[in-house]
């Protein structure tokens, strides 16, 4: 400044907000057809959202017209199903976008989860053993499943319903593969007057050689962080 005195600069959070870009709006719709036996037969999933490729030097990795980074990780990826079909349909928004972490995975894997609850409640079968009916030819997302299912006494009794003090509690699994990694989670909350409490999480992760296990374990419990906090918190003005 010309006065010989220090200048502190500082980028708040809310410039980094309001000077920077968001993650895609996204649109799922998804069909899914099972047999007498409950067995799934057929999916039929249409996404639309923004292009994060289209227009920019990215485009050349966009193969017949579509953005694999906006379709990656859906059901027909993860999951064995006879007959599938998946199209996607480009959003135009004026919103300027860049990926959120795991990319396409971020909303993929929560809507196969999604559906994949529905298929399990429609067949009439456990939400973990219905999934592992749907990965014998994936071994390391079963695995995976399985050790969490133990970790986190899925097969012991669980209170739910109501209690005396008017709250409900429950608990969800989903599993999913990406990047070469394979991760579980089942988390156990708590619901009180529509305010969710977490109670616990067991996650378990497949990400092949670990070299440094504390930096994984550090990986894993900020990933939970960052994503309940988007679930349950987070939000643009």
């Amino acid at each position: 400044m010309g006065t010989g005195n220090p200048v502190k600069l500082i980028w708040t959070r809310e410039d980094d907000i309001t000077g920077g870009r968001y993650r895609p709006a996204t649109y799922h719709h998804v069909r899914a057809g099972l047999s007498q036996g409950g067995k799934l037969v057929a999916v039929e999933q249409h996404i639309v959202n923004q292009s994060i490729m289209a227009g920019t030097p990215f485009a050349a990795m966009m193969k017949d017209g579509v953005d694999p980074t906006a379709v990656e990780g859906g059901t027909t990826e993860q999951y064995e199903v006879e007959n599938a079909h998946v199209t996607w349909t480009p959003a135009k928004v004026g919103v300027p976008i860049l990926w959120w972490r795991s990319v396409g995975h971020t909303h993929t894997a929560f809507v196969k989860e999604v559906v994949a609850d529905e298929l399990a409640a429609a067949a009439g079968q456990d939400p973990v053993a219905y999934r592992l009916s749907l990965l014998e030819k994936h071994p390391r997302s079963a695995a995976v499943l399985k050790l969490a299912a133990e970790k986190a006494g899925w097969d012991k009794p669980f209170p739910t319903g109501k209690a005396a003090n008017g709250s409900f509690r429950g608990r969800g699994v989903a599993v999913h593969e990406s990047f070469g990694s394979v991760v579980a989670h089942i988390v156990e909350v708590t619901v009180t007057d529509g305010s969710v409490k977490v109670d616990r999480v067991v996650t378990v992760v497949d990400c092949g050689i670990a070299v440094t296990p504390d930096v994984v374990r550090a990986q894993m419990q900020s990933g939970i962080g960052y994503g309940l906090s988007a679930a349950l918190y987070g939000k643009i003005h």
